[in-house]
């Protein structure tokens, strides 16, 4: 969701997930998918700095 709606050009990083994901057993497939991935993709968040956190997460 988020990942696709931040970056950069949300349309192009959208196909290019669809197109690795159905061609999951085609590399030259997923490579021409992942040369579509251009752009900044979407900021990071650091747990430590968020305000409110729905679970902890690990032990």
């Amino acid at each position: 969701g988020s990942g696709i709606f931040k970056s950069e050009h949300p349309a192009t990083t959208a196909s290019a997930i669809v197109m690795a994901t159905h061609h999951f057993n085609d590399p030259g497939k997923v490579t021409e998918a992942s040369s579509m991935m251009a752009g900044k993709p979407m900021d990071g968040l650091e747990i430590e700095k968020l305000d409110v956190r729905m679970a902890e997460r690990g032990s």
